[in-house]
């Protein structure tokens, strides 16, 4: 992942990897969201310039237009979410020829683990954007458990 990726996923992905083996788990535990964040993000990026090059239009592109527009700040976990339920869920994307490589993206979304761990990332957010943050004999077992892409 930290050589073969792009550059924002590959950084991510080596400083979770450093806040993991320096053993400090509330910092891992943080890298390991950030890491998260960064690769639905991108995931999110992937899908909306491959439904743009298809002439699809996805109604989430709403909300990351307005956002800088008014003022609100720029998008966020919720918005990158957004675009990837979409896709998962679009008939005119479904209706795609079979090997277009949106469907790849649209598979990882049907997956069960996958819904499952995007749940705990989205309730991991909240928790820590509302001050619940894990007691430190939760966080190694949260560092460890897998996420989505």
């Amino acid at each position: 992942m930290r050589t073969r990726f792009p550059l924002p996923i590959a950084h991510r992905w080596r400083e979770t990897e450093a806040r993991m083996s320096a053993g400090d788990q509330r910092a891992a535990c943080n890298a390991v969201l950030d890491t998260d964040e960064i690769l639905l993000c991108y995931m999110a990026l992937i899908t909306l310039a491959l439904a743009w090059e298809a002439g699809i239009p996805l109604g989430s592109t709403a909300a990351i237009k307005e956002k800088p527009t008014s003022g609100r700040g720029g998008p966020g976990l919720g918005d990158w979410a957004a675009v990837m339920q979409e896709a998962a869920t679009s008939r005119n994307l479904r209706e795609l020829p079979h090997q277009h490589p949106i469907h790849s993206i649209r598979s990882l979304q049907a997956d069960q683990d996958a819904a499952d761990a995007g749940q705990r990332r989205s309730g991991s957010r909240n928790d820590d954007a509302h001050l619940r943050r894990l007691d430190p004999i939760d966080l190694p077992p949260a560092v460890k458990r897998p996420s989505p892409p």
